[in-house]
């Protein structure tokens, strides 16, 4: 039976951990939702997401099923998780970077009927979700915890003019992207010359997702940018099995 840690980031730290074991059904693991986190499964041992889940929504709260198990026996319980904004269940792929599962329907706008606290079938599918190969690139709102992530690294403002030496028309492509997600997206070229830090071939996919998750007035100045791009290596430093917590 693999045993899984369920961990619950907020503003870049680890608010809570538990251990979660397949087949649990009647003994699920319990935890409570809260606003503005993300939620990481991953084995105990290596801390890769498990291949594949199955979710179900029951009233307010989750439930979720490990592997080839049943919602309907769920190994894990996230109370009242329909009370926030659905925030990603987030896990490490084997060959490197996170993966969201993608619950479909479950994260959709809920109707009247699933407001109920007894939904019906209809309004209640088991969602069987695999962890997406793509990683990253397709994660532009994986960071639904990105507002108190960007509060804890200080917000940012856009400094004195004349502060720095920035490309106007890098700065401009990048505010457009954060404004329109189906702008041409800014390449390492241009967070270079804006003066960003920590931008490079291999994490630019995830760059962009980030900023294209946030509005144009987060990404006006290289300040905000760089908050942006900070914060967002802070989560992923977290989810990543090796970092401190």
């Amino acid at each position: 039976m693999a045993t899984h840690t369920i961990r619950i980031i907020k503003g870049g730290r680890t608010i809570l951990r538990k251990q979660v074991s397949e087949g649990l059904g009647r003994d699920a693991v319990v935890i409570q939702a809260q606003a503005d986190v993300n939620y990481y499964l991953g084995d105990t041992l290596d801390n890769t997401g498990p291949s594949k889940i199955s979710a179900k929504r029951v009233g307010k709260h989750l439930h979720i099923a490990i592997g080839k198990g049943s919602p309907n026996a769920p190994d894990l319980i996230i109370e009242n998780y329909f009370d926030f904004p659905p925030a990603p269940i987030v896990g490490n792929m084997a060959e490197g970077g996170q993966a969201a599962y993608d619950l479909g329907p479950l994260t959709a706008p809920a109707s009247a009927s699933t407001a109920t606290s007894n939904p019906s079938a209809t309004d209640n599918p088991v969602v069987q979700a695999n962890l997406p190969s793509d990683g990253l690139q397709k994660m532009g709102w994986v960071l639904a915890g990105l507002g108190a992530a960007l509060a804890l690294a200080g917000g940012g403002g856009g400094g004195g003019p004349g502060a720095v030496d920035v490309s106007a028309g890098a700065l401009t492509k990048v505010t457009s992207y954060a404004a329109d997600g189906t702008k041409a997206a800014p390449t390492v070229t241009d967070y270079t010359d804006i003066g960003i830090k920590g931008v490079t071939d291999t994490n630019l996919a995830a760059v962009n997702s980030a900023v294209d998750a946030v509005t144009a007035p987060n990404v006006d100045s290289k300040a905000k940018i760089q908050t942006v791009v900070d914060a967002y290596a802070k989560i992923l430093a977290e989810a990543n099995g090796n970092a401190v917590d």
